[in-house]
């Protein structure tokens, strides 16, 4: 009996302290997060953080995202609008009379208004405007208009934008893309610097360490009157050499790392993981390029950014002739196909307009030579 309250007891001191322990490992979490965020880093997982915090990249990004924005509003404007009014009008004061159109309008405006508006406009400039309406005194009305370009064949207004846009978004893209791949990049070339400084900074630790034990024999010689004073000096000399060439390289390996440090966005607490070179060489060839030699590098930065341009450069010239034949097609005679029905009135209508522009006082040819001017300056740049 004694034994098991002995080991009852025991058992209750262990779990006492189990659960101060934990406790206080939750309490030093809570009072002190940072120290448990601070980690060690390797380049991926580094790079990955600066991807996501960079403040330009951010920036590309964002006007990715808003012109993306703005080509579903067009969409949106382009498809069936539909708007719901309802009117009603109590009349408070007229003057007497027997006209009877009067008490019409004054029954009219006191049973109100209802109406039914549906539009659509399609990218080849067609619309369509069905309207519904209804009055308190039963009456109804159907009542349709449409519109169709027939000649030259030009998009919609609303079609010519969403094709800016497009170009605009693809463009912003690219621009993102280069953005991105030239800040991986820079920052690879930072890091292959900081590995080779670790590793110079090896050979002159080594440098230094053989300079003081030249410089210790040279002083031990001097004891035995088997080495001078010029020998002692030229020891030091070198001694001295290797020292500042050690701390230099010290000095300068401290700075680029905590210069890739601010541009990766991480902590001044990270510690940012040095790998082995030949490791690191594997490991990049499995993300973009061999890294081994730097000419590698800016070979395949040359080649991605040059992609890049002459793609955007091609989407501004497309779009530069596109707008070239719009402003074309603004400068002939155009001809509408338009027509009506209207149920109350059992009354259908079918029209043709036909439209030219006089004169504009020479604004579309200006328009014009100054988009050829343009195409001719990007067939030569590409």
């Amino acid at each position: 009996m004694i034994m098991l309250i002995n080991s009852f007891k025991i058992n209750k001191i262990l779990l006492n302290r189990v659960f101060i322990i934990f406790f206080s490992s939750i309490l030093f979490a809570c009072l002190f997060p940072a120290v448990l965020l601070a980690a060690e880093l390797n380049l991926e997982q580094a790079m990955k953080i600066g991807l996501k915090n960079n403040i330009d990249l951010k920036n590309y990004q964002n006007e990715v995202v808003k012109l993306k924005h703005d080509l579903a509003l067009i969409r949106a404007q382009q498809g069936w609008q539909i708007d719901f009014t309802a009117q009603y009008d109590n009349v408070i004061e007229q003057p007497e009379s027997d006209n009877s159109d009067s008490w019409e309008r004054d029954g009219y405006a006191q049973d109100g208004r209802t109406t039914l508006g549906i539009s659509r406009e399609y990218s080849s400039g067609f619309s369509l405007n069905p309207e519904i309406s209804y009055d308190g005194s039963g009456k109804k009305n159907y009542h349709l208009e449409l519109e169709l370009p027939i000649f030259p064949y030009s998009p919609a207004e609303l079609e010519k934008d969403y094709y800016i846009k497009k170009t605009d978004y693809l463009i912003a893209q690219n621009d993102y893309i280069l953005e991105k791949k030239a800040k991986i990049l820079e920052w690879l070339e930072d890091y292959l610097e900081i590995l080779r400084l670790t590793a110079n900074i090896n050979n002159l630790k080594l440098n230094l360490k053989q300079a003081a034990k030249n410089l210790k024999f040279e002083r031990e010689k001097n004891k035995l009157d088997q080495a001078g004073e010029t020998e002692i000096l030229t020891a030091e000399i070198a001694y001295l050499d290797a020292k500042n060439n050690y701390q230099n390289s010290t000095y300068q390996l401290e700075n680029n790392l905590a210069e890739l440090k601010i541009k990766l966005g991480l902590d001044s607490k990270t510690t940012l993981m040095l790998e082995d070179h030949k490791l690191l060489a594997v490991d990049l060839n499995n993300m973009i390029v061999k890294y081994e030699k730097k000419s590698h590098l800016k070979l395949y930065s040359q080649l991605i950014k040059a992609d890049l341009e002459i793609n955007s450069l091609q989407l501004q010239k497309k779009l530069l002739e596109e707008q070239l034949i719009w402003l074309q097609s603004d400068n002939k005679t155009s001809f509408i196909l338009t027509g009506s029905y209207d149920q109350e009135n059992d009354e259908s209508i079918l029209g043709l307009i036909m439209n030219y522009d006089l004169y504009d006082g020479g604004k579309n040819d200006l328009e014009q030579s100054k988009l050829k001017a343009e195409i001719e300056l990007q067939q030569k740049n590409s």
